[in-house]
This record gives structure tokens, sequence and C-alpha cells, in this order.
């Protein structure tokens, strides 16, 4: 049942849902437009296509030529790991690369939408965020990245995760981490401890922070303990 505006299929949609399931979705075949989302279909609607009839079609000469160029450039295309959609990989290979469920990755990639990172001859816009991802998750070293994502060189690797930083400095940082994205109330609401407050302050308003000096340089002169 239609539910809200239609959108066409996507043309890559069609034809991975040809190549791997034998389905042929017809051009102009439509679907609700809450099933796409960034110009390709989400999974779950992947997923649930099911063949609806059996018909005869008529492929042309050219049409099968075509087909042919698809099946080789899908072969050539396929890479170790992959994140572009529908996901190549299974929900626990991408959070063991990334540490973030494949929801939360396809909500980083709204947050960066309009962001400076753009596709390339060695990765998608989503691979990009995909490495950098598993870069900061598991420390590997960019000629590793190389290989395990396929890219030209390693230096590719690098100019991957400075755009993808980038970006995530200018999009991404500003809305989730800092001060300016929580408001006082917020963090007394949310994210303080009745009991750290009853401790430390009398009034039940206040905001109590717990600061780690691990690694910040303190003079011992100038430190002054109150018990």
């Amino acid at each position: 049942m239609i539910k809200s505006k239609c959108k066409n299929i996507p043309e890559l949609d069609r034809d991975l849902i040809f190549i791997q399931s034998n389905i042929f979705v017809p051009v102009g075949s439509r679907c609700c437009e809450e099933h796409i989302l960034d110009d390709r279909l989400k999974p779950d609607a992947l997923n649930r296509i099911r063949p609806y009839d059996i018909l005869k079609s008529r492929f042309s000469s050219t049409d099968i030529l075509i087909y042919f160029d698809k099946f080789r450039n899908q072969l050539n295309s396929m890479r170790y790991f992959n994140f572009d959609r529908p996901f190549a990989m299974s929900g626990d290979d991408c959070y063991n690369l990334t540490g973030v469920t494949k929801s939360n990755f396809d909500h980083l990639m709204t947050v960066l939408a309009n962001s400076s990172i753009r596709n390339s001859c060695n990765r998608s816009i989503r691979n990009a965020v995909g490495v950098f991802l598993t870069k900061l998750r598991l420390g590997v070293s960019n000629k590793v990245l190389t290989t395990i994502f396929q890219f030209s060189n390693f230096q590719a690797v690098s100019r991957t995760l400075s755009a993808v930083r980038e970006a995530m400095v200018s999009k991404f940082v500003p809305r989730y981490v800092g001060f300016n994205n929580i408001s006082r109330q917020d963090i007394i609401d949310h994210h303080s401890s009745p009991l750290a407050t009853r401790l430390l302050s009398a009034d039940p308003n206040s905001v109590v922070l717990v600061v780690d000096g691990t690694y910040l340089y303190v003079q011992v002169c100038s430190m002054i303990i109150t018990l």
C-alpha cells in the first residue's frame, strides 16, 4: 500500500536486485518515499522485496550487452569491506570495524550530507567515512588501510582521512561535542548524579563537573586541596 509520495526505484538498486535476487524490476517502478535515503533504497526495503508475478519480457541484444557490462562493473567494484548502500557487510562486521551500528552510520551520513567530502576514483563518500571510523577504532597504519579498502596508494588514504576529519570538525563536532551543543538545564536534568550533587553542593540546581586531570600539567606549589 502506498503511504506517502512515490519515487522511482533507482537504477542502481534495480540492477542490484536483479543481480543478487534474480528479481527483475521494470523501469519506472515506484515505491514510497520513506523507503529511499540518499537516493538509494534502504537495506530493510531491499530485503523485503519479493517476486510478485512471473512475466515474459523481451530483451534486445543491446539490453543483454548492457547487463553484461553491469555484471562486469559489479564484479570489478567489489571490495573486501564496502560501506556503500546497501551494506555489503554484516552488522557485526560494521561494528567491529567502526564501533558504530549500521543505523548510527546512516545517521552520521545525514549529518555529513552537505560536507566538503566528495566521491573520488578511490572511494565513495560513505566508504571515506568508513575508513575514517576504522582508523579511529583500530589505529592501524594507512598502509594497512590501503590493503583492507583497496586504495591505489597510502597517500590516497591520507587525503581521505584529512577530508573526513575536516568535515567532522565542521559538521559533527558543533552538534555533538563541547558545551555549545547542550544547555545547563539539560545537564542538570539528564547528566547529573543526585548523589554527587548532594555531596559536593548545597544547591540542587548547581552543575557538578568531574574533571580528570591525569594529563593536565599543574605546578605543585599552586595546587590547593580542600578536604
